[in-house]
């Protein structure tokens, strides 16, 4: 079971290995996040504050004030936009072209960011696999000079052990999988 309180219970904190991790993964985070231009931090800032009940509590407040105005509730306000509230509707529909706008290039950077770490995990994947092909080629070198046999050969181990072929596991994948 992963533990995730912050260090061991005997007060151990992680390992010097898991600390250059993890001090890696933040610096490219750190790094992405300074790479932004001045639009991306904006519409990051804009889309952050869409997304928050204080933009929505504005808003409430917004039309709330706008219908009482413009009913004329008030008598010492002149209305501006009778009902059906033409104007209200052009600037909602401003808004929302304008706010999506914002929504997408925040997505559009989300998933930049997310095909960059997908790029990343899978270089680590296939570093991570050809040291294991390594790995198992030498410890069966080790076997056999040494005369270890064991009683019935291995053949999952022989086949882990033998190159992987990238194109032909991704073009066998492409004719497995369901059409979409």
């Amino acid at each position: 079971m992963i533990d995730f309180t912050p260090s061991h219970p005997q007060g151990k904190t992680t390992s010097d290995l898991t600390q250059d991790n993890l001090n890696t993964v933040a610096g490219f985070e750190h790094r992405f996040l300074r790479e932004r231009s001045r639009a991306d931090r904006l519409g990051e800032a804009l889309a952050g504050f869409i997304g928050s009940f204080g933009f929505i509590a504005f808003h409430v407040i917004w039309f709330t004030t706008w219908i009482i105005i413009n009913l004329g509730i008030i008598p010492s306000i002149r209305v501006f936009d009778r009902f059906p509230f033409g104007l209200l509707s052009v600037l909602v529909g401003i808004e929302v072209v304008l706010l999506t706008s914002f929504v997408l290039m925040k997505g559009n950077r989300t998933g930049r960011q997310s095909e960059q770490r997908s790029h990343l995990a899978l270089q680590v994947i296939l570093l991570v696999e050809k040291e294991t092909t390594k790995t198992l080629s030498m410890v069966q070198s080790i076997c056999d000079r040494l005369g270890l046999k064991p009683e019935a050969e291995d053949q999952e181990a022989q086949q882990l052990s033998e190159k992987t072929h990238l194109a032909t596991l991704a073009r066998e994948l492409k004719q497995k999988m369901p059409d979409n």
